[in-house]
C-alpha cells in the first residue's frame, strides 16, 4: 500500500450520488480490479469521519449550500477519528466551491491546542509551523461572519484510488450522525 503525504491544498470535481449500502457495496468487487483501497484505510470497514462546521448566526453557508450557488465556503474543522483528542490531528479546513470546481486548503492543528482555540481562536496565531496565511484567512472567515460551531457530523468512509490515475478518487459514506 502507498502511504501518500499528506496534502494541505486540492483542487478537484465532485459529484455526489446518494446510493443504497447494498448497491454501493456490489460495486467494490469490480471497481478492485481498476482501483486501490486509501493509504488511510487501515482494513475494509473504512476509517471514521467527524467534522464540525462553522456557521454565521444567520446560517449563511448553509442557505448557499441548500440554494445551490455556485460560488460559495464552508469553513469546518475535521479529524478523521470518532471522538477528538488532544493526540489527534485537527484538519481546520477552508472549502470552497467555484463554479464546478473544489478548492479545499487545510492547515493540521494539534489536538491539544483545541481548548485554547476555543478559549481564543486567536491562539492559533502563535503556533508554529502552521501557514499563517491559512490561519489568518480562516480567522477572518470565522471573525467576519460571526461563526460559531453549528453541527458536528461523523460518518464511516471507505475510499479508494484509481490505479491509473492517482486523482481518481471514488468515496462511499454511510452510518451519518449528526
Amino acid at each position: 500500500m502507498i502511504k501518500k503525504k499528506e496534502s494541505l491544498h486540492f483542487r478537484r470535481f465532485e459529484f455526489k450520488y446518494h446510493l443504497p449500502r447494498k448497491a454501493a457495496y456490489r460495486m467494490i468487487p469490480q471497481m478492485l480490479n481498476y482501483m486501490d483501497f486509501d493509504p488511510y484505510m487501515k482494513d475494509e470497514d473504512g476509517y471514521e469521519v467527524t467534522s464540525m462546521y462553522l456557521d454565521s448566526p444567520d446560517l449563511k453557508s448553509y442557505h448557499e449550500k441548500v440554494d445551490g450557488l455556485m460560488n460559495r465556503k464552508k469553513v469546518r474543522i475535521r479529524t478523521y477519528k470518532k471522538d477528538w483528542g488532544p493526540n489527534e490531528k485537527m484538519f481546520f479546513e477552508l472549502k470552497r466551491r467555484s463554479g464546478e470546481v473544489i478548492l479545499k486548503d487545510r492547515a493540521i492543528i494539534p489536538g491539544s491546542v483545541m481548548p485554547q482555540y476555543f478559549d481564543d481562536p486567536f491562539a492559533l496565531q502563535k503556533l508554529k509551523d502552521v501557514d499563517q496565511n491559512f490561519i489568518n484567512e480562516f480567522l477572518w472567515e470565522e471573525t467576519a461572519h460571526q461563526m460559531r460551531p453549528s453541527v458536528i457530523v461523523n460518518y464511516r468512509r471507505k475510499a479508494f484510488y484509481s490505479k491509473f490515475d492517482r486523482n481518481f478518487r471514488v468515496t462511499f459514506d454511510h452510518d451519518l450522525r449528526s
